[in-house]
């Protein structure tokens, strides 16, 4: 993982998307850079939200509302 992919990796790290290799290396660099601690602290509630919402069943829309088929 290059310096630059590490900055960039927050958002999946918090997601529990990087494979072993990549989350290892982003766990590495998290406590020598301020910025990406800071951004995974806020990414926090997020994620517990988002990984909260893997058992939910979906919802599918219905029909857009329109005018009545039948007057009244």
């Amino acid at each position: 993982m290059s310096p630059e992919a590490e900055h960039t990796d927050v958002d999946a790290y918090a997601l529990g998307l990087l494979d072993g290799d990549d989350r290892r290396a982003f766990e590495a660099h998290l406590p020598h850079c301020e910025s990406c601690a800071a951004e995974l602290r806020e990414m926090a509630g997020a994620a517990r939200a988002l990984s909260e919402l893997r058992d939910v069943p979906a919802v599918r829309p219905g029909p857009p509302p329109g005018p009545s088929p039948h007057p009244r």
